[in-house]
């Protein structure tokens, strides 16, 4: 039995006759904002929150001023923002004007909305009047902030009556200095079980549902609640780097255990379970590369045993199937309500349903509590007790995301054991699919699109002909690109085309369809096209090594792809006239042209017009007066195209 916590005067810091009732509570930090509650003693006391990078509070900034009203017991929510990320703070309550450094502590603002590593802690299910060595040892850990899953006390209150919901509060922090201090200087992020709620096995038909509600919005340093309030479920999220977390509250609409499973039944209620999805959808569409969602009691059960997900089949079976359905990946669960600590790689809920998908699951109670198991099975196997929590390391260095459980049994603050550790690896996150893909005729088709994503390795280009057909690969292009030239396409052709970005193995959707009939290509395409495979081949090429580039190859008539030469001759005849003979095709002007120094070069006979027949030119000197004993020939060969 653990002895009672008796605050005494002498350690109460007073300020003109008022003072806290009990220690602030630090949660809901942001990258740029903080929220403390704290309980006072008094109605109308004008109340800061003192925030300062340094121990001694030197040169605080300071939240607006609230004032305590008795309409919310005389508790105080103090808000600041502003705040810069990845920082270090101190922090005292300020009544009438006078600063309370006793009552303050520290916090750690969230690193920026990117890639970024850090650990939090989690747990579940303690009792005042036992051992706290677990509190102790979380803050021990210096997380970057501490889930707290349900059960902070086991009180059992279920009545219509927000007081003694509000010296459960208060008790939580009087009775316990180590959960004091924690709470003070750990965010804490809370939501409630059942034994916090409205007792043992509480649910939404509970007689103390409607001051439960109204409590903790006074005394919880909670997240915006999606549900609005007073009287409305406590549900919320937050962002810590580029992960998204998902808090559910699974009491306050939860139908009766013993109602019959159909998909009446819930466990989250309608409007909490439309918000979950579409929390679900969101963070999918921002590429998010990991979600976490506490649940608060075992995910992990079949059967129809009581206080899990296990009665509640149908509901848990609909959001297994909207995650396979809607490709919501790297969905991670942590839990509590289970006096024990446990972990499952995935494999157990992947069998659920037909072609599911695996999420890990993790276990971490009791802080102080005697152990228990349900659910299961875990692949990793359980390890009831007290004394209990786990901490998750999540590491994320912008390309690969990964979380390191630990599971951790502390038999005092100093002396804590790690029970068993599991790494589980994100899958490379979905792409947004590619928007606004354009397909325009011209040399062939000319694809246009916008870059959607912020995660794609690249993009692969498929077409089909128009309406009908299998879909083929074009061409991989690398992240970042926004346009293709199908120059393959045949000319007066209809083709669908489609892109669909990549994530290494991983592919998004496909884009919108686009269609173009493919342009008449000039005769220097055709022929580069029905040679090379590419309409807009370089004109400097030279696949067949033969010194010829692909320009001159179509202009003389040659085969790019073999090493051949143009078949044209110059003969000196015995009187010395020489004789330049040279094959045509039609649609090309050939013209001789001859120099004396290879440096000057001068036109020989009329350019002649090409008809698949062999020309002759015969130089007999005419031209020049005469034939000088050396002389220099070539053809040039041109084509309007």
């Amino acid at each position: 039995m653990r002895i009672p916590f008796a605050i005494t005067a002498s350690l109460i810091a007073v300020a003109n006759g008022q003072a806290p009732l009990a220690s602030p509570w630090c949660g809901a930090v942001t990258h740029g904002s903080v929220v403390v509650t704290v309980p006072l003693n008094q109605t109308g006391v004008t109340t800061r929150l003192a925030v300062s990078t340094t121990p001694g509070l030197a040169s605080p900034v300071f939240s607006p001023p609230v004032v305590s009203q008795a309409a919310a017991g005389n508790a105080v929510r103090l808000s600041l923002d502003g705040l810069t990320a990845d920082t270090t703070y101190y922090y005292a309550i300020e009544l009438n004007g006078s600063l309370l450094p006793a009552h303050g502590g520290t916090f750690k603002t969230f690193p920026a909305p990117a890639a970024a590593s850090f650990r939090f802690a989690f747990s579940s299910c303690g009792e005042w009047d036992n051992p706290q060595d677990a509190y102790e040892a979380v803050r021990l850990e210096n997380p970057l902030f501490f889930v707290h899953m349900g059960d902070l006390h086991y009180e059992d209150t279920d009545q219509n009556n927000v007081t003694p919901y509000r010296t459960n509060y208060t008790k939580v922090l009087t009775e316990s200095p180590e959960q004091s201090d924690l709470f003070r200087n750990v965010p804490t992020f809370y939501i409630w079980d059942d034994h916090d709620f409205s007792g043992n096995g509480s649910d939404k038909t509970s007689t103390g549902r409607t001051a439960a509600r109204q409590v903790y919005r006074e005394r919880v340093p909670h997240f915006p609640l999606p549900a609005g309030g007073p009287n409305a479920a406590i549900y919320q999220s937050f962002d810590c780097g580029r992960i998204h977390f998902i808090l559910s509250d699974l009491r306050s609409e939860r139908d009766e255990d013993s109602d019959d499973d159909d998909a009446d039944k819930s466990m989250m209620g309608d409007v909490q379970k439309q918000w979950f999805k579409d929390q679900l959808l969101t963070a999918r569409d921002a590429e998010c590369p990991m979600i976490l969602w506490m649940s608060g009691v075992p995910l992990i059960q079949k059967g129809d045993d009581r206080d899990n997900w296990g009665s509640y089949d149908t509901e848990r079976t609909e959001l297994l199937t909207f995650i396979r359905d809607q490709k919501i990946q790297n969905v991670v669960v942590f839990s509590g309500d289970m006096h024990a600590l446990a972990y499952d790689d995935g494999g157990e809920l992947a069998g659920y349903i037909t072609g599911g998908v695996r999420i890990p699951v993790f276990h971490a109670a009791a802080l102080a509590r005697d152990g228990s198991t349900k659910g299961g099975p875990y692949s990793g196997g359980t390890s009831a007790g007290d004394g209990r929590y786990g901490t998750m390391d999540v590491s994320d260095n912008g390309s690969a995301v990964s979380v390191t459980y630990r599971g951790r049994i502390a038999s005092s603050p100093t002396s804590v054991s790690t029970w068993k550790t599991y790494t589980h690896n994100a899958e490379p996150v979905r792409p947004r699919k590619a928007k606004n893909l354009t397909a325009q005729p011209g040399s062939g088709v000319q694809l246009q699109w916008t870059d959607d994503s912020g995660v794609e390795s690249g993009y692969r280009v498929e077409r089909r002909p128009a309406g009908v057909g299998a879909w083929t690969s074009l061409v991989l292009l690398g992240p970042g690109a926004t346009t293709h030239a199908d120059t393959t396409a045949v000319s007066g052709t209809a083709y669908d085309y489609r892109v669909v970005a990549v994530n290494a193995a991983i592919e998004a959707d496909p884009s919108a369809i686009a269609t173009a009939t493919a342009s008449g290509l000039t005769a220097y395409q055709n022929w580069k096209l029905q040679n090379l495979g590419n309409a807009n081949a370089p004109d400097d090429g030279d696949d067949d090594h033969d010194g010829n580039d692909t320009l001159s190859e179509y202009l003389f008539g040659l085969n790019p792809n073999v090493s051949d030469r143009y078949p044209w001759t110059a003969t000196r005849a015995a009187n010395g006239h020489v004789t330049i003979s040279y094959p045509t095709l039609a649609g090309r002007t050939y013209q001789v042209e001859y120099s004396n120094t290879l440096g000057t070069w001068n036109n020989g006979p009329a350019a002649v017009t090409g008809d698949g027949s062999a020309k002759q030119w015969t130089d007999n000197g005419s031209l020049t007066g005469g034939l000088p004993g050396k002389r220099f020939y070539r053809v040039r060969v041109t084509i309007s195209q």
